[in-house]
């Protein structure tokens, strides 16, 4: 066979093969008409496809759909992500406001690059636009993923990081750190550590990890050194993060509170580790009384954000600084009049 040929063979197995990948139904007939050949040539050319990956790759190969009429990739206990929960997924990332306009695109735009056609990636990327257009570039600074991924890295191979941290008041502070965890909540990502020294490793037994934003990092060097991940493996990201609101850390505590609102899905969905109760008070007013583990006061954030819709109850210390927080709106307000 001439080389031409072969080329030409090769780049047509390799359209078959991408077509396939992107979850389309590839048709005999069709492809047959496109390139000028049989049809038993193209059944040949889905073949060797289905060679490659069965030397390759386990349970995945290229299997006749009687019913589409036409060749699928099939990949055991593996399923192809449909059009809408690929939306989804766009909607969620524009929702999270953790990028700016430029980057959320350029990520959009590679990541349905990446899983579907063009048509299809179009197609998603129109119900989006005007979302897109309309986008404001987050206040807060950038998070730089490379940066995230090496945190990563040093998470999983128990390397020191020294790092050099601007504060919320502008003060720059040098940390050597032990990295357990990174999460994203409310706009940032964030790198959960251990101070390293005596009293870092104490405050994390008994209160919890220290917490810093990557967009305020302005420098992360690796020192070569390694840490007993021991202490560390007590952590669990997950964990962590359904008992912290608004990543404020602290003392792990049971808040209970009053929620008159129509239904508890509000605050069961803001705090993952709540149960309720339906109850009905003295006057004869409906409520549920939920129950969570938090840490820390960060939870204040949100109780308060509900005005008259919440009556915290316990602990005692919380809903004292509940009180004292509404004595002050309640000031403010008196003295504007």
């Amino acid at each position: 066979m001439p080389d031409y040929r072969k080329s030409f063979r090769l780049l047509r197995i390799y359209d078959i093969f991408q077509h396939l990948e992107e979850g389309q139904v590839v048709r005999r007939e069709s492809l047959a008409g496109e390139f000028g050949m049989s049809e038993r040539s193209v059944q040949r050319d889905v073949q060797v496809v289905n060679d490659f990956l069965s030397q390759r790759l386990e349970g995945e190969e290229i299997r006749f759909n009687r019913e589409k009429g036409g060749y699928e990739y099939h990949r055991e206990g593996k399923k192809f992500l449909s059009n809408g929960e690929l939306l989804s997924i766009c909607k969620i990332l524009i929702e999270s406001r953790a990028f700016t306009k430029s980057e959320v695109d350029s990520l959009l735009q590679r990541f349905l690059k990446s899983m579907v056609s063009r048509p299809v990636g179009k197609e998603i990327i129109q119900c989006v636009n005007n979302e897109i257009f309309h986008y404001r570039n987050p206040a807060h600074g950038k998070a730089d993923p490379e940066l995230l991924w090496k945190a990563e890295e040093a998470i999983h191979r128990h390397k020191v990081l020294s790092l050099t941290y601007e504060k919320q008041d502008g003060e720059a502070v040098d940390r050597r750190i032990w990295p357990v965890g990174v999460l994203f909540s409310e706009y940032y990502f964030y790198l959960i550590a251990i101070i390293d020294n005596e009293k870092g490793q104490e405050d994390f037994r008994r209160h919890g990890p220290a917490i810093y934003r990557f967009d305020r990092i302005l420098e992360i060097e690796d020192t070569g050194e390694v840490f007993d991940g021991n202490l560390t493996a007590q952590f669990k990201e997950g964990e962590y993060k359904n008992g912290i609101q608004f990543m404020y850390g602290g003392d792990l505590q049971q808040v209970v509170f009053r929620f008159y609102g129509p239904s508890a899905e509000a605050a069961m969905d803001r705090l993952p580790t709540a149960k309720s109760k339906h109850l009905t008070d003295a006057e004869g007013k409906d409520f549920y009384e939920i129950t969570a583990l938090v840490r820390g006061n960060g939870i204040l954030f949100w109780l308060e954000s509900q005005g008259p819709r919440v009556e915290v109850l316990k602990p005692a210390s919380l809903r004292e600084k509940w009180l004292e927080d509404a004595g002050k709106v309640v000031s403010m307000g008196e003295k504007s009049r």
